[in-house]
C-alpha cells in the first residue's frame, strides 16, 4: 500500500463566504497508518450545546476492505481559530469510527441533551481516545535489541470492543484461578418480556433478579438432594441486551454441580430437573420483583398472570457442561461475558445506516439494518450505571463463602494448584507488552500526556 494522502477543507470562521485552502498529510515513514487525532470539549450557551473539537491524531488502518461499506470518515475540528472539516480514510468498520462520522456523537448528544446519563458520555469519550497517542502514551525499551518503542494508552471503556476483549480474557483466566476443580454448568436465566419495560427503566431491579437465580438454585438443587445447608457456586452475569441489541434482560449463569455439605463433604449433582427449575425460577423471580416494583393495581395484575398464563414457568436454557478446569477461561471469556457488540458483526456502514449481523443459535445468520442515531442510542444504553455489578458472586464464590470453603476443597483435592500455574501463565503470556521487533522481555522507561490544544 503507498502512501496515503488526507484532504483538509479548511473554513475560515470569520468569513460568510467560506473559503477552501488544501492541504496535504503524509504518514510517518515508519508506519503505513493514517495518524490524526480529535479532541472534543463540550461547553453550554445559550441552553445550547455547542462542541468544540480540536485536530489531534486518530490511528487509522487504511487497508482494502472487501465489503460494500463507507470508505471515509468526515467530522468538524477547530485549530488556530479555524474550523476544519477533516475527512480521513476509513478501513475496517469501527465502533469509534461510527460515533465519529459526520460528528454522529455530537450530534447525538445535542439531539439528547438533559437525558443522557453521565456514565453514557463518559464512557464513549473514553472509547473515542482509546489507544490514541495524543491522549498519552508509554515508552518501553527491550531488554534484548534495545528497541524503543511507544505504547498509546488504553480506555478500558465499557464500550470498546479492544479493551472490552482484554478486559474479559483477564476477568475470564482470573476467576478460573479461583474456580474449584469441580464440573460446572452453564444456564441462561430469562424473563417474561412483559416486565422487560420496567426492567428497562428502574436499573436497580437487576441486582433484584441476579438475587433471585441464587435463591432459585440454593431451594432447588437443596430439595432435589433432599439435604439442607447445601453450599453450592454461583456466578452470575446479568445481560441487559440480546444479540439483536433489544433490551431482553437474561442471566447467564456458572454453577457448580454439587455442593459442600454441613461436614464439608462433596457431593456431586448430575441430574437438573428443568422442569422443576422453571417453575421455582418463575416463583422466586416474580415474588422478589412483586416486592421491590411499585405496589400499585397493574403491577399486580401483571403478577398474577404471569403465574397464571406461564403454567411451565420462566424457561432456563440449559447450555453446556465445563468439565476440562484448563479450557474455563476460554469458555467464560467466549460465551458469558464479552462487549455489546463485535466489531466483526458490522456489516457496513453508509453514513446514515449501520447494517449488522448476528447468528440464531441454530446459526441462521440474521442482518440488522437501523439508522445510525438509534444504532448509537442502542448502544449506549447498554453501559451499565457506575458502581453497579453486572457480575455476582454466591455461595463458596461468594466474597465472605470462598475463604471458607477454599481449605476445604483443597484438601479434598479440589483445587488444582497446576490449573493455577497455567493459567497464570496464560495471562503473562496473551498480555504481557513484548518487543515488536524480536519479542523480548521490554522495562518501562517513561509516560507522557502531550498538550492537545493549540494556544
Amino acid at each position: 500500500m503507498g502512501p496515503l494522502v488526507n484532504s483538509l477543507r479548511v473554513i475560515e470562521a470569520a468569513s460568510k463566504e467560506p473559503a477552501a485552502l488544501n492541504v496535504t498529510f503524509k504518514p510517518p515513514k515508519e508506519s503505513e497508518l493514517i495518524t490524526k487525532v480529535l479532541a472534543r470539549s463540550l461547553r453550554r450557551e445559550s441552553n445550547k450545546a455547542i462542541c468544540a473539537c480540536a485536530c489531534c491524531c486518530i490511528q487509522r488502518e487504511a487497508e482494502a476492505s472487501n465489503r460494500k461499506r463507507r470508505n471515509r470518515i468526515t467530522f468538524m475540528a477547530i485549530t488556530s481559530g479555524s474550523i476544519i472539516e477533516v475527512e480521513l480514510p476509513l478501513g475496517r468498520l469501527t465502533l469509534r469510527g461510527i460515533f465519529l462520522d459526520n460528528d454522529n456523537w455530537i450530534n447525538y448528544m445535542m439531539e439528547h441533551e438533559g437525558s443522557l446519563r453521565a456514565v453514557e458520555v463518559e464512557e464513549v469519550e473514553k472509547m473515542l481516545k482509546c489507544e490514541d497517542g495524543a491522549y498519552g502514551f508509554s515508552t518501553y525499551k527491550c531488554n534484548h535489541c534495545q528497541k524503543v518503542f511507544t505504547v498509546p494508552f488504553t480506555c478500558k471503556s465499557r464500550l470498546c470492543t479492544h479493551c472490552g476483549k482484554k478486559y474479559a480474557d483477564q476477568w475470564a483466566a482470573e476467576l478460573s484461578l479461583r474456580m474449584f476443580d469441580v464440573t460446572h454448568r452453564h444456564m441462561v436465566f430469562t424473563i417474561s418480556h412483559v416486565l422487560w419495560p420496567y426492567l428497562e427503566k428502574d436499573r436497580k431491579l437487576w441486582s433484584v433478579v441476579a438475587n433471585s437465580v441464587n435463591d432459585t438454585m440454593s431451594d432447588f438443587m437443596n430439595y432435589q438432594k433432599g439435604t439442607e445447608g447445601l453450599r453450592i457456586g454461583i456466578i452470575c452475569v446479568i445481560h441487559p441486551f440480546g444479540k439483536d441489541l433489544k433490551f431482553n434482560l437474561h442471566v447467564h449463569v456458572i454453577i457448580t454441580e454439587g455442593g459442600l455439605t454441613d461436614d464439608d463433604k462433596w457431593i456431586d449433582m448430575k441430574y437438573f430437573n428443568y422442569d422443576g427449575l422453571r417453575k421455582s425460577w418463575q416463583y422466586h423471580v416474580l415474588t422478589n420483583l412483586k416486592k421491590a416494583l411499585p405496589r400499585t393495581r397493574e403491577v399486580g395484575n401483571i403478577i398474577a398472570s404471569l403465574f397464571k398464563n406461564k403454567e411451565n414457568g420462566f424457561y432456563v436454557y440449559a447450555k453446556d457442561v465445563i468439565e476440562a478446569p484448563k479450557e474455563v477461561a476460554k469458555y467464560i471469556g467466549r460465551y458469558v461475558r464479552h462487549p455489546a457488540i463485535a466489531e466483526s458483526r458490522l456489516v457496513s456502514y453508509d453514513g446514515k445506516t449501520v447494517v449488522f449481523y448476528y447468528e440464531k443459535d441454530d446459526g441462521e445468520r440474521v442482518e440488522v439494518s437501523m439508522p445510525v442515531m438509534e444504532f448509537i442510542g442502542r448502544i449506549i444504553k447498554l453501559i451499565p450505571d457506575r458502581q453497579f455489578k453486572m457480575i455476582r458472586y454466591f455461595g463458596i464464590y461468594s466474597r465472605r463463602g470462598h475463604p471458607k470453603a477454599k481449605p476445604v476443597m483443597e484438601a479434598l483435592g479440589l483445587y488444582n494448584m497446576d490449573r493455577v500455574e497455567y493459567l497464570t501463565s496464560f495471562i503473562e503470556r496473551v498480555w504481557t507488552i513484548k518487543c515488536p521487533e524480536c519479542g523480548g522481555e521490554v522495562e518501562l522507561i517513561g509516560k507522557q500526556i502531550p498538550i492537545l490544544m493549540e494556544t
